[in-house]
């Protein structure tokens, strides 16, 4: 008899973490004298690192198909010339009744140094006075069709506000209104974000720079969704299905958490810099276009990337 290689190892009562790689936008700071002049290269933009190759690499172009956008703890303590303190977290989707586990990324087994809510966690790392430039951050867990690859990216400023100004085009709505932590609360919708390798100069506020202050790049995203049961049924169904396993993921780790439990196999989680704490009242986005009408693609291609 001949069989069939399984999926995964039947560890049992965890489950399975989908994410393929772990990536970062890269926005430089540029002084203005540096501004006219500069060019882009591949420190600028998406990269990750390439366990295999063992070097960083660029994401070129992708389209980014929303699994689910969730906070964390993340971030690193220089403790000399040339090194530093690497610290971690678990995944939540609310930060109001989520437990939050902070683990020492250095040590083996990972070291907890604080547990609780987003209330409790951020109190304590505030008044440690040990772990300035660790704190909250957003993270897009997402799917790019091109590569077949689960990403999960740390959400900057420049990129959060880049999301934002390209969902807010394509629904007519505010962009203070958007919570991008609700970007997947209709099952019927996914979103996508279209990235090309665009990229646009913005100041620190994430307006288009003037000449003045530092300057920045900022990915330049075209939003839109696709739905069960239309064109891209296939791809609707894959990222459906990676939700479903996301969640099952970040709701098992909460189930750890809670039975007091701490190995962490359950919530290892890689980091990189610091965006502010999610504060936005809770969105539900509007009924959104098809995808045909929220990206420009050319009507030859089977699917919009």
């Amino acid at each position: 008899m001949q069989f069939e290689a399984p999926s995964h190892a039947p560890t049992g009562g965890g489950s399975i973490n989908p994410v393929d790689l772990y990536a970062e936008f890269r926005s430089g700071k540029i002084p203005a004298i540096a501004a006219k002049s500069v060019e882009v290269d591949d420190s600028i933009g998406f990269v990750y690192w390439d366990k295999n190759e063992k070097c960083r690499k660029k994401i070129q172009s992708a389209t980014f198909w929303v699994v689910g956008v969730f906070a964390q703890v993340s971030g690193s303590v220089k403790v000399s010339e040339k090194e530093y303190n690497n610290y971690g977290s678990n995944l939540v989707k609310d930060t109001r009744t989520d437990i939050i586990s902070v683990y020492d990324r250095d040590t083996n087994p990972k070291k907890e140094v604080t547990r609780g809510l987003y209330r409790d966690v951020k109190a304590f790392l505030q008044s440690a006075g040990r772990y300035e430039g660790v704190g909250y951050k957003k993270t897009l867990i997402c799917y790019d069709g091109k590569s077949e690859q689960v990403m999960s990216i740390i959400i900057s400023q420049k990129m959060e506000a880049a999301m934002i100004k390209a969902i807010a085009a394509v629904s007519n709505s505010k962009p203070e209104k958007i919570n991008l932590l609700s970007l997947d609360d209709i099952s019927s919708e996914i979103w996508g974000l279209d990235f090309t390798g665009e990229l646009e100069k913005v100041n620190t506020e994430s307006k288009p720079y003037d000449g003045k202050g530092d300057m920045f790049f900022a990915p330049v995203f075209t939003a839109g969704v696709i739905r069960a049961g239309g064109k891209y049924n296939d791809l609707f169904t894959t990222v459906s299905q990676l939700q479903d396993t996301m969640s099952a993921y970040v709701q098992n780790s909460q189930q750890y958490l809670s039975n007091g439990k701490t190995e962490e196999k359950q919530f290892s989680y890689d980091g990189f810099e610091q965006p502010t704490a999610p504060t936005a009242p809770a969105y539900t986005p509007p009924p959104m276009p098809t995808v045909e009408r929220g990206f420009d693609f050319d009507s030859t291609n089977d699917l919009p990337f």
